[in-house]
């Protein structure tokens, strides 16, 4: 099986630090540092199996056995899967084919990008950002509360200023 066809596919989640992929019996497997998602070749989301679900946690990289077992690495562990990666059993596979790195294409590249950031800045965001005082970090919102209590201590003045001369009057 190929994944030439994932390349503009986006993959729904917020995902950690990405260990490697495999492709086991018409799926893919992606491993991050305490996670197991498993994809189909269309880039639809199967699982994700997290450390409560059994996966080691602190994963270092992903393989597989001859037979097709998955095998996650840990910084001192291996671990296979078994019953539909439900449960993990140590063990000491050295015929373990690991997840290789690749450099990623610079098209790709790119198309992650602009997918993760978007196309840009709409008008709307940067007036939010500006009436809320964000745009300027958490000064900004400091700043943005002190201009609301000085306008409030302002209208109090105001009011009382007012009162006095109203008191004056006849």
């Amino acid at each position: 099986m190929k994944t030439d066809n994932l390349d503009n596919i986006p993959v729904q989640g917020n995902y950690e630090v990405l260990r490697g992929l495999i492709q086991t019996d018409g799926t893919m497997q992606v491993a991050t540092t305490n996670q197991l998602i498993s994809i189909m070749p269309t880039g639809k989301l199967i699982e994700v199996l997290g450390t409560l679900h059994g996966i080691p946690a602190d994963i270092s990289r992903i393989g597989t056995l001859p037979n097709g077992q998955v095998v996650l690495a840990t910084t001192d562990k291996l671990f296979t899967g078994t019953d539909n990666l439900l449960s993990w059993s140590k063990t000491d596979a050295t015929d373990t084919t690991w997840s290789a790195t690749a450099p990623l294409p610079p098209a790709l590249k790119t198309a992650i990008g602009s997918h993760y950031r978007g196309t840009g800045l709409p008008l709307e965001r940067i007036l939010l950002d500006l009436h809320s005082g964000r745009i300027l970090g958490r000064i900004g919102l400091w700043l943005g509360d002190a201009v609301a209590i000085l306008f409030i201590l302002v209208a109090l003045s105001g009011i009382w200023m007012w009162s006095k001369t109203q008191r004056r009057k006849p």
